[in-house]
C-alpha cells in the first residue's frame, strides 16, 4: 500500500515515451506482416512494465534510508570535514541515484562535490566527505536532494531526505595581535597600578586609624612593637566592556574570510583573549535580521565570549520591508541595557560597513547609554583593498580610487556621528585593537 500511494511519485522520462511509440509500431506490424516484430514489441513492453516495478522498488527504499549528517565544531580558518551517510536498511539496491547536498551559501567547497553519482547496495551505505573553510557562525550543511533512476533511465523521480548538519564555527584570536597589545600597554605605561581598598590580595600595612575594622589589626605586631597597624587590601578593579558587533547581511560584503563582519569578530576575539588574562569583565551582542546573539552576562572567560559567535546565523535571504537594520539595532539596545551593571562600562559598537539610514537611531541609543552613565564608542575600522600584483594599470588605477571613496565615505560618516556628540574611534585594521585597549587601560579603575 506504501508502494502504490507513492507511485505518483515516479515520472516516466523521454525514453520511455520513445520506447511505448517503437513497442508499438512493432506490435502493429507484426499483428499484419511478422509475428517476430509482434514478440518483440510485447517483450519491449513487458521491459518497460519490469523497469516501472523496478522503480517502485528503489521508491520503497529511498524512503526507509537513513541519512545522518555530521556537526561540527571548528575555529575559522580551518578546513573541517562533514561526512554524509546515507544507509540502506532493505533488500533493494538502489542504481543510479544521484545526490544533491545543499548547504549556506556563506560556505565554500575546498574539496568534494556537491553532486554526485552513487550506487547505495541493498543492506548497505555509501558515505560521502565534504570540506569546507570554515567561517564564523552556524552554517547548515543539507538537505539530501536525490534523483534517481532505473538502469535504463526510463523512469525516475526526486526524493528528499530531511537531514540538516551543522558546521560552528567562532572567530580566531590572532596571537600576533595578543602578544603586540602586550606589548604595547607595557612599553607605553599603560599596565595597571595596585590600588588599596576592599579585595582579598594584600597591597601593604599601615598604622591603624579610627573606624578601621580591627579583624584588619596585625597582633603580632602590636606584641613585638606594641603599635598598632592593619592590613591594606588589594582593590578589585576591572574594566566592564560589551562588544556589539553588526551581523546584518550589508556587512557580508566582500571576499571570503575578509568581509567586514568576519574582520570585526577577529578584533572582538582578539582583545577579549586579552582582556581575560587581565581579569576584566566582558560582554558580546551580535545583531542580525533573523535575531540576537548574546553571552547570558558578563564574564572574564574568553571561551564565553566566543560562543555566541559560533550560534550566530547570518541572514539567507535580504527582507525587503522595512529598515531590518534599524530593527535589528533596536533590538540589540534592549539586550545591550539588559547586560549593564550599574557600575561605570564602556560600550563599543562596530559597524563597520557605515549607513546613513540608521544613524540617527544609533544616536540615540548612545546618547540613552551616556545617560545611564556607560561610555559608548562607535568603531569604523578602515579595511581597505590593496592592489594585486600583475593586474594592469588600469585596474589598480581603479582599486585606488575605490579604496579613496571608501575612506572618504567612513571619515566623513564619523563627522556625522561627533557631531552628534558620539565618540567615534576610525582607524586602520591593524590599529583598531591598540585604540581600543589605549582606552580600556586609561580608564582601569573607574
Amino acid at each position: 500500500m506504501e508502494i502504490l500511494s507513492q507511485s505518483e511519485l515516479i515520472n516516466a522520462t523521454q525514453r520511455t515515451k520513445a520506447l511505448i511509440i517503437i513497442s508499438s509500431l512493432f506490435i502493429a506490424f507484426g499483428a499484419l506482416y511478422s509475428p517476430h516484430l509482434l514478440g518483440t514489441g510485447v517483450a519491449l513492453i513487458i521491459l518497460l512494465v519490469s523497469l516501472r516495478l523496478y522503480a517502485s522498488l528503489e521508491l520503497y527504499a529511498v524512503s526507509k534510508c537513513r541519512a545522518t549528517v555530521s556537526n561540527v565544531f571548528a575555529i575559522e580558518g580551518d578546513v573541517v570535514e562533514v561526512p554524509i551517510v546515507i544507509e540502506n536498511p532493505t533488500s533493494v539496491p538502489i542504481a543510479t541515484a544521484e545526490i544533491s547536498v545543499a548547504y549556506s551559501q556563506y560556505l565554500k567547497l575546498v574539496e568534494g562535490v556537491k553532486a554526485s553519482l552513487v550506487l547505495i547496495p541493498a543492506r548497505g551505505s555509501v558515505k560521502l566527505m565534504l570540506r569546507f573553510k570554515a567561517r564564523v557562525g552556524n552554517h547548515v550543511v543539507g538537505p539530501l536532494e536525490l534523483a534517481v533512476r532505473d538502469v535504463f533511465g526510463f523512469f525516475r523521480f526526486d526524493y528528499t531526505l530531511e537531514v540538516i548538519g551543522t558546521i560552528k564555527c567562532v572567530p580566531r584570536a590572532s596571537e600576533t595581535v595578543v602578544k603586540r597589545l602586550m606589548v604595547f600597554t607595557r612599553t607605553t605605561g599603560l599596565t595597571r597600578s595596585k590600588r588599596a581598598g576592599y579585595g582579598v590580595e594584600l597591597y601593604g600595612v599601615r598604622e591603624y586609624k579610627i573606624g578601621d575594622d580591627v579583624r584588619r589589626i596585625i597582633w603580632k605586631y602590636l606584641a613585638s612593637k606594641h603599635k598598632l597597624v592593619v592590613k591594606e587590601m588589594e582593590l578589585e578593579a576591572m574594566n566592564r566592556v560589551i562588544f556589539v558587533v553588526d551581523g546584518t547581511l550589508d556587512t557580508w560584503a566582500g571576499p571570503y574570510g575578509y568581509t567586514p563582519f568576519e574582520y570585526s569578530c577577529r578584533v572582538v576575539a582578539s582583545i577579549s583573549k586579552y582582556l581575560s588574562k587581565r581579569g576584566d569583565l566582558m560582554g558580546a551582542i551580535i545583531f542580525a535580521e533573523n535575531g540576537i546573539y548574546r553571552t547570558p552576562k558578563l564574564t572574564r572567560s574568553y571561551r564565553r565570549i566566543i560562543e555566541p559567535f559560533a550560534e550566530y546565523k547570518p541572514c539567507v535571504n535580504e527582507i525587503k520591508e522595512g529598515n531590518n537594520r534599524v530593527i535589528a539595532l533596536e533590538n540589540a539596545f534592549k539586550h545591550i541595557v539588559s547586560m549593564l551593571p550599574r557600575e561605570k562600562s564602556l560600550v563599543f559598537f562596530l559597524t563597520p560597513n557605515p549607513s546613513y539610514q540608521y544613524k540617527q537611531i544609533l544616536s540615540t541609543i548612545a546618547k540613552k547609554l551616556t545617560a545611564l552613565g556607560h561610555e559608548i564608542y562607535i568603531v569604523l575600522p578602515l579595511i581597505t583593498t590593496f592592489e594585486i600584483k600583475g593586474m594592469p594599470e588600469w585596474a589598480q588605477a581603479i582599486y585606488r580610487v575605490k579604496t579613496f571613496s571608501i575612506v572618504k565615505e567612513h571619515i566623513e560618516y564619523a563627522k556625522l556621528l561627533r557631531k552628534l556628540g558620539i565618540k567615534t574611534i576610525v582607524a586602520g585594521a591593524q590599529q583598531v585593537p591598540q585604540m581600543i585597549v589605549s582606552l580600556l587601560e586609561a580608564r582601569y579603575g573607574y
